[in-house]
């Protein structure tokens, strides 16, 4: 008896540790992403305002989109926090279903177009491309893959500078979906080191049971590429 409450002491505690975990990636990308998208646009506005109201107008509505953005995927993940505390408790009405990595999340990849346009407003030159038949993924997958994309992007702004050209690449291939995410090395920022924001997408690589390469390239800039394998998307393990 005394063993199995000892093990059942410790997935308790596993348990809370990998919630944790999930927080932090999750706020670390919304904060991460929408923070820098406003700094790169009030640096635009405060630049431009004195010649050009009407652009500032335009960086400083950038920046209240961004803004209202955050906040609201904020809430979203307060919402699924809550929903996985009382997913915990003990439970009267049968199990509920959730997936490996926490609360069900409503980011995916049909919001990818979104964040490329505000990249852009944001400065950075984007190329976008897809190979492959498109397929239905699992909500965990379409996470990672939005996740990877973009904190790559906010990656790009902060170490290769609003001058670099940034090719974002879907490949789905026959066992896995290929993120990729490049730039031409051309800004004058430095190259990313082993922040949180790299160990944040191989942890989310990981999760899927993927795997992720991040390095500079051999003629210049830097890539990030990653491999996710397609699961289920109707039924995920529980």
């Amino acid at each position: 008896t005394g063993e199995l409450e000892r093990e059942r002491e410790h997935s308790a505690i596993q348990a809370v540790s990998l919630e944790r975990l999930r927080i932090a990636r999750e706020l670390h990308d919304v904060v991460a992403h929408h923070v820098s998208v406003m700094g790169v646009q009030a640096a635009a506005a405060r630049r431009v305002l004195p010649k050009n109201p009407a652009k500032a107008s335009e960086s400083l509505t950038a920046i209240e989109s961004s803004a209202r953005d955050a906040v609201g995927e904020l809430h979203s993940l307060v919402h699924a926090l809550r929903d996985s505390s009382e997913s915990h408790r003990p439970q009267t009405h049968g199990p509920q279903n959730h997936g490996p990595d926490g609360a069900a999340s409503t980011v995916g990849l049909h919001q990818l177009d979104s964040l490329l346009a505000e990249t852009r407003a944001g400065g950075l030159e984007v190329r976008q491309g897809t190979t492959g038949a498109e397929r239905p993924l699992a909500p965990t997958v379409e996470l990672a893959a939005y996740r990877v994309v973009q904190e790559a992007l906010t990656n790009c702004r902060k170490h290769a500078g609003l001058h670099c050209t940034v090719d974002v690449m879907l490949r789905y291939r026959r066992d896995d979906l290929e993120v990729d995410v490049s730039d031409d090395g051309i800004g004058s920022g430095s190259s990313p080191g082993q922040g949180f924001g790299l160990i944040g997408m191989r942890e989310r690589a990981a999760a899927v049971g993927g795997r992720i390469e991040v390095g500079p390239k051999p003629r210049g800039g830097f890539r990030v590429r990653a491999h996710l394998p397609y699961r289920d998307a109707t039924r995920e393990p529980q």
